[in-house]
């Protein structure tokens, strides 16, 4: 069959998707700032780079003044090492910015206006 854009209203579920990735990748880019204050790898873990030690979730902070290496919490190191260390926050970026904006709706069956037709 063949793949067709077509130009229609999207459903409620789609725009709830829509939304939730807008918003996750607003909050990643909200984080990326922090994560720079962030050091490790996957072997030792991940540090802060100042103490008392910063979070990135639920409310990101900076970590203290004093510099030294701060050992950051399970959550955190997750966080900075599995999306921001791997550059997974562009990735999500690449993929979430252009389908939350995007007018249409990928179908193999039209039923409003086609804008783009493979066949």
């Amino acid at each position: 069959m063949p793949i067709r854009f077509v130009r229609r209203k999207s459903s409620g579920p789609i725009m709830g998707l829509r939304i939730a990735l807008g918003a996750l990748f607003l909050y990643l880019l909200w984080l990326y700032p922090y994560t720079l204050r962030m050091t490790g790898d996957w072997t030792s873990g991940a540090f802060w780079l100042g103490t008392p030690p910063g979070t990135l979730f639920p409310i990101p902070t900076m970590p203290g003044l004093l510099e030294a290496l701060a050992a950051a919490n399970p959550i955190d190191s997750f966080i900075y090492l599995a999306i921001y260390q791997t550059r997974l926050w562009i990735l999500c970026g690449v993929f979430a910015v252009p389908f939350a904006l995007s007018p249409w709706r990928i179908t193999t069956e039209p039923k409003g206006e086609v804008i783009w037709n493979d066949s």
